[in-house]
């Protein structure tokens, strides 16, 4: 079997292992994080800082536990972690960093690590024309070493790969739960499968 073949049977089984009905899967990480992250984490605010060329969110320490000032998973994951990163935006210099980008790192986390034990178990090796270009498989695929023009196959499958299941891959979807719109006051979330679910809930679905 080729190597774009392999790589398609391992999309097969990578999404297997990201799917939430998959409770051996990503999914046992996640459970796990949230409920550990959420118990013990100090709810943070943000305050806006306006000084006219330049309006900027920071952290404000509260010295609450995040446990009992947030209700449902929704407010948890789009709540902010403490720090501040830059928004590399005119006008908008710093803002606070949300639980949701500390969940697509831990996504992207176990995603390579799940790669990495297929990879080896299908013991891919890199096409002999691309290997002064890398050092290993994954480099190789998220580095977009193909060739699209002579590739264009085994391109468009690393290309998924990287898509899907990279540190900020759409894969990580379904277990977000996106702020989309405002409106009086009220935010609008994407719709989620854990977005209305209590840290009760999260608790008890640790062992399921």
């Amino acid at each position: 079997m080729d190597l774009t073949n392999k790589l398609k049977e391992i999309i097969l089984k990578m999404e297997c292992f990201i799917a939430p009905d998959n409770t051996d899967g990503f999914y046992k990480h996640f459970v796990f994080w949230v409920c550990k992250t959420w118990s013990t984490f100090e709810y943070i605010d943000t305050e806006v800082v306006d000084v006219g060329y330049d309006c900027s969110t920071h952290p404000k320490k509260t010295g609450l536990l995040a446990s009992n000032e947030l209700a449902t998973y929704k407010d948890f994951i789009n709540s902010n972690t403490g720090n501040s990163v830059c928004t590399f935006n005119s006008g908008s210099g710093m803002r606070c960093e949300e639980h949701s980008e500390r969940l697509k790192e831990l996504y992207g986390e176990f995603c390579a690590k799940k790669l990495e034990e297929l990879f080896t178990e299908y013991q891919l090796k890199i096409p002999d024309k691309y290997k002064s270009e890398c050092d290993d498989v994954s480099e190789f695929i998220f580095g977009e070493i193909a060739d699209y023009k002579t590739d264009q196959e085994l391109y468009d499958v690393c290309e998924k790969i990287s898509d899907r299941f990279g540190s900020i891959g759409c894969g990580s979807e379904p277990y977000m739960c996106n702020v989309v719109d405002c409106i009086d006051g009220e935010l609008i979330y994407d719709t989620s499968l854990f977005g209305d679910k209590t840290l009760s809930e999260f608790k008890q679905l640790m062992v399921v």
